[in-house]
């Protein structure tokens, strides 16, 4: 899916959309679960100024909280491997309630922190490290095997410039994209809007205001293009290839293989 934001000329920035981005709307509705539906959440995920004080909108993000302290606090009982087998599961039991959509492989390490919980999407193999922070009032789309650094900050909703237009409480948001294969190091913010392209990495300590290329590395305030990454023959790669394995996926009769 091609996610379009509009992109002010003049100083680069974000400027909201005026009409409702029906693509966008009928992508949330068809892939996205526990979504609000109404008129308010359709210009929330396309772009328009939508109200953040809608009842609905903060009853739902008050019901996300819950669910991400309770993944937050889990521990095992114990200390054997079927005390933490437990554990694990019901976190990623959670993590498929929270989240919009997912795949069958997906893990946080907490704690990590969300706005809503209804527009993130993630896709195979998607990995975060502790103190990820997801504001996603629009959608934040991950694709397979993704992995992202501790204390990265997604970052869908913004406001104006024009200290006027902030007093009227105008706060508008604009979706990001995550491709396939995509490696975003520790410390980075991605600003709203930005999609990045499959296979490329962000070094840490970036903050990510434009598109990235695919196959780039970026790195720096603002980041910026720091190497193209050539193509590699699977064949011809270095080290043994591991398997993605996650504690859920154990037997605990073979754990002692397998850890």
């Amino acid at each position: 899916m091609v996610v379009n934001s509009s992109k002010d000329p003049q100083n680069k920035g974000m400027t909201p959309r005026k009409e409702i981005d029906q693509e966008m709307v009928s992508w949330a509705k068809k892939n996205l679960k526990n979504t609000p539906g109404n008129e308010n959440y359709e210009k929330m995920v396309s772009g328009v100024p939508y109200n953040p004080y809608d009842p609905d909108l903060m009853f739902r993000a008050l019901a996300t909280s819950e669910k991400v302290r309770e993944f937050n606090t889990i521990a095992s009982e114990s200390r054997t491997f079927e005390s933490n087998h437990a554990a694990y599961i019901k976190k990623v039991e959670i993590l498929k309630d929270t989240f919009g959509q997912t795949k069958d492989i997906v893990w946080l390490t907490a704690p990590f922190s969300v706005d809503f919980g209804f527009n993130i999407s993630v896709g195979e193999h998607f990995y975060a490290n502790f103190n990820v922070c997801f504001l996603d009032s629009a959608p934040i789309i991950f694709g397979d095997e993704v992995i992202v650094g501790p204390n990265t900050t997604f970052v869908t909703a913004t406001h104006p410039i024009s200290p006027e237009k902030r007093a009227r409480r105008i706060v508008y948001a604009l979706p990001i994209k995550v491709g396939n294969n995509v490696w975003i190091g520790a410390n980075v913010t991605v600003l709203p809007g930005v999609t990045i392209g499959d296979g490329s990495t962000i070094a840490a300590g970036a903050v990510v205001r434009e598109d990235v290329p695919p196959r780039t590395v970026v790195g720096g305030v603002p980041a910026r293009i720091l190497k193209h990454i050539p193509e590699e023959d699977p064949d011809e790669a270095e080290g043994e290839e591991l398997e993605f394995l996650l504690p859920v996926e154990m037997n605990v009769n073979t754990a002692n293989q397998k850890v």
